[in-house]
């Protein structure tokens, strides 16, 4: 854990963006592709392989930007997205945030499980030694700086 920089939620905002890197995950689209298909179905099965113990996850969904995984946790319900990051060839963005309106305005409850989901991914990306470069920020501007290339 010393080689990251986690962010520990301090309950004002449970929106956390982690960012690694890894050539587990297909990186870029043939030409054909590009107007039909989103990269990150497979990172996104991942994902969701792993938190089955952990956490009760629904089915990936493509969006324009990339995926979602709905997740449920500590009983708090939230969206785990995801997308191929564009400043890098094998970097990854992802983000946390509550799939409830109420748990946006009354965060606490709902930040304290955002940190529980945000450790467990945390936990699943250093297990697996073909993932580097992981950090956690409360804002993807940070995230450009740290991906330059």
């Amino acid at each position: 854990m010393a080689a990251m920089a986690v962010l520990r939620s301090s309950g004002e905002s449970s929106t956390l963006h982690g960012y690694f890197e890894t050539e587990m995950f297909r990186s870029h689209l043939d030409d054909a592709e590009l107007d039909r298909v989103v990269l990150g179905s497979d990172c996104a099965n991942w994902f969701k392989s792993r938190l089955g113990g952990t956490a009760v996850t629904g089915e990936p969904v493509q969006e324009d930007y990339g995926w979602v995984l709905p997740v449920t946790i500590a009983g708090q319900n939230f969206w785990f997205m995801l997308q191929k990051w564009h400043t890098t060839y094998h970097g990854w963005h992802v983000w946390i945030e509550p799939r409830d309106l109420l748990a946006r305005v009354l965060g606490k409850r709902s930040a304290a499980a955002a940190t529980l989901l945000r450790d467990a991914v945390d936990r699943f990306l250093l297990e697996d030694p073909r993932i580097t470069g992981i950090s956690w920020v409360a804002d993807p501007k940070e995230l450009e700086e740290k991906a330059k290339i």
